[in-house]
C-alpha cells in the first residue's frame, strides 16, 4: 500500500498545482490552451500574494497573468459592488465651464 507522500509524488503535475492553487486551476479550466511555463510560474506568484513583473515579447501572453489577477480580485477580494455609494444625480462635466467654444463653420 502507497503512503500518502508516494501518492502525492505519483499524482500528475497538473492535480498537484490544483490543490495548492486553486484559483489558477478554476481559471485555467474554461481555457481551451495550455499555459506556458512562465505564465504559470507567473500566475503561481500572484495567487501566493507576491508582486510579479512579467517582461516577454509582444504577443507572449502576459496579459493572462493580468486577467488572474482580476479573476483573484473578483473572487476573493473584500470589494463587493453592493459597497459602492448610491450614483449621484448631478452629473456634471468638471472643467465643462473653461472649455473653449467650438470653432464656428
Amino acid at each position: 500500500m502507497a503512503t500518502p507522500a508516494e501518492r502525492y509524488a505519483a499524482a500528475p503535475a497538473s492535480q498537484q498545482a490544483s490543490t495548492a492553487f486553486p484559483q489558477l486551476a478554476a481559471f485555467t479550466e474554461p481555457l481551451d490552451f495550455a499555459l506556458d511555463d512562465f505564465q504559470v510560474q507567473a500566475c503561481r506568484a500572484v495567487e501566493s500574494g507576491q508582486g510579479v513583473l512579467v517582461a516577454a515579447p509582444t504577443g507572449a501572453g502576459k496579459t493572462i497573468v493580468g486577467e488572474l489577477a482580476v479573476h483573484l480580485a473578483l473572487a476573493t477580494g473584500p470589494f463587493m459592488p453592493s459597497d459602492l455609494p448610491p450614483p449621484r444625480e448631478d452629473h456634471q462635466l468638471v472643467g465643462a465651464q473653461d472649455q473653449p467654444d467650438p470653432l464656428p463653420d
